[in-house]
């Protein structure tokens, strides 16, 4: 089974891992949403292996590395399954359930992830992609059991809040970063958390490829975890990149403005919009006018509060 697959520069890797590993064909491809950083990598994978089931979410976007995905599961024929919560499928000795999204149509797609616990005996592993505090929120509400030996933290060691870390109760947590990332992953509220609760932490950006191997009683891991509790740091390129953004299209006050505009998503909400409510106030930009000339840059429209 293999679950995304990284950025474009990293689809050779994971071809080439996946052949060193003696892999011929895979039972299962998830990809947990499509985002470039995810689903890039496995475009080369579903053109090197055949795919038993191929398990996405249930949206589309608008990006180029998605079209060339398309085409990829075109060319070969392939159904995606778009999963429900508690869906649950087999792998071998082991298994897999859906624990995210609880629905479907967020403004932020990345709420929109396939989550799964996978599970081999008493080992279980959390694995939930880019799925942040509002997706973690309705995880909790809607009561799903989410326990895990091992946690591959959410959006590369991004946003978590300390009731679903709690609820994860890791024995090992794990960040899938890269090194020197301009996103300044992990976060430091991230990090003090899984310190504080005295967490062997592994990560990618200081390790590497990292092992583990679960046989259903106890799990083993190819190295020892480097406890780097050390905060990501987004550089000023990323910084000045944002804020140049955020000057071009803030000309109003909060309290003046027509509408609220998410830069990250190119989303226009309305100021009383509930996905204002949970956006990352550094995305956010305040604009006073109309929103046609908005729209003829790349914004589109809030599908909760607003209507083509």
């Amino acid at each position: 089974m293999l679950i995304d697959g990284g950025p474009r520069e990293s689809s050779s890797f994971v071809v080439s891992y996946l052949k060193q590993q003696g892999i011929q064909k895979l039972d299962y491809m998830l990809i947990s949403h499509f985002d470039e950083d995810h689903l890039a990598g496995a475009i080369g994978a579903l053109y090197n292996f055949p795919v038993g089931t191929l398990i996405t979410p249930d949206y589309e976007t608008d990006s180029s590395i998605y079209d060339s995905y398309k085409e990829a599961v075109e060319e070969k024929g392939y159904e995606p399954v778009n999963p429900s919560l508690k869906d649950t499928f087999s792998l071998g000795s082991g298994s897999f359930r859906i624990i995210s999204p609880v629905s479907y149509g967020h403004e932020d797609e990345n709420q929109d992830s396939v989550g799964i616990i996978l599970e081999k005996g008493s080992d279980c592993f959390f694995i939930g992609g880019d799925i942040g505090l509002e997706g973690e929120k309705e995880i909790l509400e809607a009561g799903v059991d989410i326990q895990a030996d091992v946690m591959l933290m959410n959006h590369h060691g991004s946003h978590v809040s300390r009731e679903f870390f709690q609820a994860v109760n890791p024995s090992w947590a794990v960040i899938s970063c890269g090194e020197g990332n301009s996103y300044g992953h992990p976060r430091q509220d991230t990090v003090e958390l899984i310190q504080e609760f005295q967490v062997p932490l592994f990560r990618t950006d200081r390790q590497g490829a990292i092992t583990a191997v679960s046989q259903g009683q106890g799990i083993t891991f190819d190295q020892e975890p480097c406890n780097d509790y050390t905060p990501g740091d987004r550089t000023q390129e990323k910084e000045d990149t944002l804020e140049e953004t955020r000057t071009a299209f803030s000309n109003s006050t909060r309290e003046d403005c027509d509408y609220i505009l998410n830069i990250h998503t190119k989303k226009i909400h309305r100021p009383d919009c509930s996905s204002v409510k949970s956006m990352d106030e550094d995305n956010m930009a305040f604009y006073k006018g109309d929103e046609d000339s908005l729209l003829s840059q790349g914004y589109t429209l809030c599908g909760k509060c607003m209507k083509q």
